[in-house]
């Protein structure tokens, strides 16, 4: 993933790769929500983990260097790299709290997300799944209901 181009707009920045998008908005001096994609653009439905209503007016800044992009508050500094896009998180006083490994920490595999929808009734079909053996009165068809992404994120902890 390279670095391609960054915007500003008011407590955010917006970072732009070759492989997806990434977006660091302050909800305050010491809480940043990150959200990053590899689709062409990020989903408008509303964040079941984030309340809109709680994010405050929060003066940001931001500062580059020629291999890193740092977005600051007045509590929290996260550092970009360039190159490979793993962030550094520090605190007011310029101390590492964590990081991403340098080769970035950051994965998203696309995968489709599949409903089980029964098709015929029939006495006592046997089967295996996620959580054991199952009897059922009926078989199902597994069809795809949505897109969706295994996440992995890495952090070298600071002890």
């Amino acid at each position: 993933m390279d670095f391609v181009n960054f915007s500003i707009q008011p407590g955010e920045i917006s970072l732009k790769t070759t492989s997806g998008k990434m977006i660091l908005t302050a909800y305050s001096p010491g809480i940043i929500r990150i959200r990053y994609t590899i689709a062409a653009e990020f989903l408008e439905h509303q964040s079941l983990m984030v309340i809109e209503d709680a994010r405050t007016p929060t003066e940001t800044s931001v500062r580059e260097t020629t291999d890193s992009i740092f977005f600051s508050t007045s509590d929290l500094t996260i550092q970009i790299d360039r190159h490979s896009l793993s962030l550094g998180y520090f605190d007011k006083d310029g101390c590492l709290i964590t990081s991403e490994p340098e080769k970035g920490g950051k994965t998203l595999v696309p995968i489709d997300v599949i409903k089980s929808v029964p098709i015929e009734e029939r006495k006592n079909s046997i089967f295996v799944g996620a959580d054991g053996l199952r009897i059922s009165d009926c078989e199902f068809n597994e069809i795809p209901d949505r897109k969706a992404y295994h996440a992995k994120l890495e952090f070298n902890w600071v002890e």
